[in-house]
């Protein structure tokens, strides 16, 4: 789907991977404005709801090929911010299928790139908006009946950006109706 927006047009834009560059410059002030006035928690929810709302403004113009959850996720982050370094690692099956996925980032995208520029918040990960993005594309999944589980959560437990060694998100699929 195409369309023309005030910077732009939208396809135009995703190729070039403004999203990439908005993140970044953005979401230091965004991050910081959400904890003061709203508290880790609140800002940890407000940061998936707006990382959501984008996710499905993207999803207008992309729409992963891949079917498994882990290969869907590697596409996302390739597709939305160029990142190659992620790796998969399903901690716990049901039935022989996904139950407990745990996505580790070793390049995040919205991240601080050097050391020294953490931003610790005790109680809030700094990216936590990227496993809102991926709820949301694994949710459209599930939506358009592409994928056989049927609910997911997405939760960030570390975050370069607070200092660990890599981010991680987990995964928790459902598979019952």
């Amino acid at each position: 789907m195409e369309g023309t927006t005030r910077i732009g047009n939208t396809q135009d834009l995703f190729d070039a991977q403004v999203n990439q560059m908005v993140a970044k410059r953005a979401l230091p002030e965004v991050v910081a404005f959400l904890f003061t006035k709203r508290g880790a928690d609140q800002a940890k929810e407000d940061l998936r709801d707006i990382a959501n709302i984008i996710t499905h403004r993207l999803l207008l113009v992309w729409a992963p090929k891949k079917r498994k959850p882990v290969e869907i996720i590697k596409e996302m982050m390739l597709v939305f911010f160029g990142n190659k370094k992620i790796k998969g690692k399903i901690l716990d099956r049901i039935n022989k299928k996904p139950w407990k996925i745990a996505i580790r980032d070793y390049d995040c995208p919205i991240c601080p790139n050097k050391k020294g520029e953490e931003v610790i918040i005790k109680g809030l990960h700094y990216c936590v908006p990227v496993s809102g993005a991926m709820e949301a594309v694994l949710k459209y999944m599930i939506d358009n009946n592409l994928v056989s589980f049927k609910k997911v959560k997405a939760e960030t437990v570390k975050s370069t950006g607070s200092g660990d060694p890599y981010c991680e998100h987990i995964l928790t699929l459902d598979y019952s109706t």
